[in-house]
């Protein structure tokens, strides 16, 4: 590659510079100036870039309004006659069986988790259809533990 010796004043003081050129491809300032955007094409790739993100949000909140509202209605379909499972542990007792009435408050099994007892309660007012557990069976949250009509 070639050097090139410069005179460059600073401040008022002149220093003399070697400068060595390192490619052929080597552009001046002005040239890498103009290859960049210019600010209005810069403002208008930033604009574009807002709202793609703005648009990127509407399409999630529409997302999540949907699910949401597919939440509810699976709420209010046929899972209203369940009783499930609020955690994960063992039946060590039912205290409901096919035919039986029950209201709201009423206990339906105990099962223990974590070493300690926990009574599940009905949520609805019905008769019972089935009980889906036995004494000793290990259940999971959200498994359905009692289907009433």
């Amino acid at each position: 590659m070639m050097q090139r010796t410069f005179k460059v004043t600073v401040d008022g003081k002149e220093y003399i510079v070697e400068v060595e050129e390192i490619s052929d491809k080597a552009k001046t300032a002005e040239e890498k100036l103009q290859e960049q955007p210019s600010n209005q094409q810069h403002n208008q790739t930033q604009k574009k870039r807002v709202e793609s993100a703005e648009e990127l949000k509407k399409n999630k909140d529409k997302e999540k309004n949907e699910r949401e509202k597919s939440l509810v209605k699976e709420k209010d379909s046929d899972k209203v006659n369940e009783i499930t499972s609020p955690m994960t542990g063992v039946i060590l007792d039912i205290f409901v069986s096919s035919g039986d009435k029950v209201k709201p408050g009423d206990k339906v099994i105990l099962m223990e988790a974590m070493k300690m007892e926990n009574t599940v309660l009905s949520d609805y007012e019905g008769t019972v259809k089935t009980v889906k557990v036995n004494k000793g069976d290990n259940i999971d949250a959200g498994d359905v533990i009692v289907i009433l009509e």
